[in-house]
């Protein structure tokens, strides 16, 4: 009996032992920083043997760290998967490493290229940091994934709602037509004749893959009293082409002048003009860019009258937003950045949509040649329009037309000014 109630007690105190053992380090980590976990040493006493120095140990310190050498790795930037490819990291120092990205790399990373460093690349292959200003870069070898962040300033974008030229729906091969017809007939008393008028218009086109052939005719009868008069009119006739790789349109045939700068003007020739309708509904019409920092990932919202209409994450550094949808025609924009420690900044951007305005940085053109229809044959002229956005308040615009003893020029600018 009494060998059981040692053997109790010594079971007990190795309880108590155990309990204690468990519960204080977790006393003591509640008392502990977070960042305090993040520094740790690799005791080298644990390995036997050599040919490890304490370089390569001292490597083990960092989480994440890695011995140079070739990787393959998925590659980010600013969280959108770019490429996975093999990848040189080449040890800058004892502790660190970079990634060595050659131009081929870059030219398919969707930075914009005039901020890409092109002379420090024709020499050797440079670290993120070193290519592009601002940018940062962090390898995880766990995963094997490369993230490099770029401002977003930087960044190629395509606007909301873009559609590639080549998933364009060229449409189908075929013909039509399409008529308005109106029959006017009076019978007239005693001192009167009968009279009877018969009018149709056409509309007809033939659709051969990118071309359109349009024809625009009438056919008029009139009866008077027995005596009668037809007779059939061809009023235009065209043919036309889009050119989605500079968005723009070919006109063949008969056609008018813009007459946004000089009056319209029929004429039978060659046209070549801008082609909005290519555009993404994000970049028709005029609205502002916007332009800011951010000091780390923030998100960013712009609202205009209280009501959001814009919001999207950037990374740090310079950010441009130049794909908002058209607006009301007042109403100042108001941009809050939300940095990523919660911080709150806010800056208003200006906003009077004047008519003829156009976005920072778009233009479009109207080229005319051909012969002045109402004229006669033989007065031929050439015309040239231009518009461009030069901010968010100034579009400038331009135009001459020239022919035989005549020339015009113009020379302007639309201003929206802050009420």
């Amino acid at each position: 009996m009494r060998k059981c109630i040692i053997l109790a007690t010594k079971l007990s105190l190795l309880g108590l032992f155990y309990c204690n053992f468990g519960v204080a380090p977790l006393l003591i980590a509640d008392e502990l920083k977070e960042d305090d976990f993040q520094e740790f040493t690799f005791d080298d006493s644990l390995l036997f043997g050599g040919g490890y120095g304490d370089s390569y140990l001292a490597r083990f310190n960092t989480v994440g760290q890695a011995t140079p050498g070739k990787y393959q790795v998925d590659i980010y930037i600013n969280g959108i998967r770019i490429s996975r490819q093999v990848v040189d990291f080449i040890s800058e120092d004892e502790n660190e490493i970079y990634p060595c990205l050659d131009a081929d790399f870059w030219k398919i990373s969707q930075v914009i290229s005039t901020y890409i460093n092109q002379e420090l690349l024709e020499q050797q292959c440079q670290a993120p940091e070193l290519t592009v200003n601002g940018a940062t870069a962090k390898f995880d070898v766990e995963r094997l994934k490369l993230d490099i962040t770029i401002p977003q300033a930087y960044m190629q974008k395509s606007p909301r709602g873009y559609v590639h030229p080549e998933l364009w729906d060229m449409g189908e091969t075929a013909g039509y037509i399409s008529y308005n017809s109106n029959l006017y007939q009076t019978n007239g008393s005693d001192n009167g004749g009968d009279m009877r008028a018969f009018y149709t218009g056409f509309n007809s086109g033939l659709n051969i893959g990118l071309w359109r052939l349009k024809n625009q005719s009438s056919y008029n009868y009139n009866d008077y009293d027995g005596s009668s008069k037809d007779n059939f009119n061809s009023i235009r006739t065209y043919a036309m082409r889009a050119l989605p790789h500079i968005g723009s349109e070919l006109l063949l045939g008969d056609s008018y002048t813009r007459g946004n700068i000089f009056g319209s003007l029929p004429f039978t020739g060659f046209q070549l003009q801008t082609d909005n309708r290519m555009l993404p509904d994000s970049r028709r019409g005029y609205a502002p860019v916007v332009r800011g920092l951010a000091n780390s990932t923030a998100k960013v919202v712009i609202k205009q009258n209280d009501i959001a209409i814009y919001q999207t994450t950037v990374a740090a550094g310079p950010f441009l937003i130049n794909d908002l949808y058209p607006t009301s025609y007042e109403g100042d924009l108001i941009v809050e950045v939300t940095e990523a420690d919660g911080k709150i900044s806010e800056f208003t951007i200006p906003f009077s949509a004047v008519p003829g305005s156009i976005r920072e940085g778009h233009s479009q053109y109207t080229l005319s040649i051909g012969d002045v229809d109402y004229l006669g044959s033989g007065n031929y002229f050439i015309e040239l329009n231009y518009e461009y956005g030069i901010n968010n308040m100034l579009t400038l615009n331009s135009g001459g037309r020239v022919g035989e003893d005549y020339y015009a020029l113009s020379l302007g600018t639309v201003l929206g000014t802050e009420c």
